[in-house]
């Protein structure tokens, strides 16, 4: 179990560090808990590269319990596990990413105490509620405990992404907050 552990722990993590990397953000800034990286690596595992590898080390695992093959051969197996699920987990993290900021899903609005403070553009329909920096809305991210990390993207051109703004938003600041799910 220790050792599934490991593997669990570094893929999620190497998922989540490469989904977060794409929008310029460290797994640092977000005090993510430890026990995310776990649930993460469910996603680059449940590929068909990612199910192919598990059975591959089952297999290996197996095979060495069984006595066919030795301790050489099994070491030497779980290692090269390793870059294969790293490559998988980055690959995944990657096109999730991308595909995060071309259909966007999690649309939040917001509502500022201060909205002078806010630094960004209001709704008008709504006196101090965020709607957009240019009238489109905020996409949900990440939620921590105290904030929210929140990516504003243009329409894009010809499929292209154009660059994104990402946000990192107190909640403290916030009246309230609503998150729109499609």
């Amino acid at each position: 179990i220790s050792i599934a552990t490991a593997y669990l722990y570094f893929t999620g993590w190497v998922h989540a560090y490469f989904d977060y990397k794409d929008f310029g953000m460290t797994l640092v800034s977000l005090d993510m808990p430890l026990q995310y990286f776990f649930v993460y690596a469910y996603t680059p595992l449940g590929t068909l590269s990612g199910v192919t590898v598990v059975l591959f080390m089952a297999g290996a695992v197996y095979l060495y319990a069984a006595n066919k093959v030795g301790t050489v051969l099994l070491s030497a197996a779980l290692i090269l596990a390793f870059p294969i699920l790293y490559v998988i987990a980055r690959g995944v993290a990657h096109d999730l990413s991308t595909q995060r900021r071309s259909t966007p899903a999690r649309k939040i609005r917001m509502l500022f105490k201060n909205s002078a403070a806010a630094g960004v553009n209001l709704d008008p329909a709504v006196p101090g509620a965020v709607h957009s920096l240019d009238r489109e809305e905020f996409q949900l991210l990440f939620e921590t405990k105290d904030r929210f990390i929140v990516f504003f993207q243009p329409a894009s051109i010809e499929g292209a992404l154009p660059e994104a703004y990402v946000l990192s938003i107190m909640r403290s600041d916030l009246e309230w907050s609503m998150v729109t799910v499609q």
